[in-house]
């Protein structure tokens, strides 16, 4: 999408990025990015809906946007494993620029692999916790935004920002529960 996007931009105004890239802040842009970059909020509700059935998942929305969309975390794990819940934590993220829509792909590919029934998998849900927001930013995905959440801010860029975004505080709200625990690294 963005390779013909430029393309025809280039074509049309006969100018064009030197690096090849669109201007994200465009409309011509934004009509062309329109339908979520490909994987929307829509699409994740039903993908959370259906990774849940796994018994090795649990869907959580742990805050919400400037928009006020349901921001969602799946844990994965074999709490049989260790009831104590010990092991070590691995967190991910993705979206938090909607323009990075591999991302999505991957952290989903993950997912899929976290749940399947396969040797590695139960592996790794005995040795580990994984906990995985797959869309930090919807409301930039469902606006089309490249980089900018609904307040057009860079939440990457706002972190240590004096008043942060709330997408900002959610994720750090996160990291604060899981280091307030006895042992931060499990």
């Amino acid at each position: 999408l963005l390779s013909l996007f430029t393309i025809a931009t280039a074509q049309e105004t006969g100018q064009s990025d030197p690096c090849g890239y669109p201007d994200t802040s465009s409309m011509e842009f934004k009509i062309a990015a329109s339908g979520n970059w490909g994987y929307g909020y829509d699409t994740l509700k039903y993908d959370l809906s259906q990774w849940k059935l796994s018994p090795f998942a649990t869907v959580d929305s742990v805050g919400a946007t400037v928009q006020n969309r349901a921001m969602y975390v799946i844990t994965i794990q074999d709490t049989s494993a260790d009831p104590q819940n010990t092991r070590q934590r691995i967190w991910m993220h993705a979206r938090t620029h909607p323009g990075e829509v591999q991302g999505t792909w991957v952290v989903n590919e993950i997912i899929k692999q976290l749940l399947a029934g396969t040797p590695i998998a139960n592996t790794l849900r005995k040795r580990y916790v994984f906990n995985i927001m797959p869309m930090y930013n919807p409301d930039g995905v469902e606006l089309g935004n490249a980089r900018e959440n609904a307040n057009m801010i860079d939440i990457e860029s706002n972190w240590n920002a004096a008043s942060p975004q709330k997408e900002v505080l959610v994720l750090r709200g996160q990291f604060q529960k899981y280091t307030a625990m006895p042992n931060p690294m499990k």
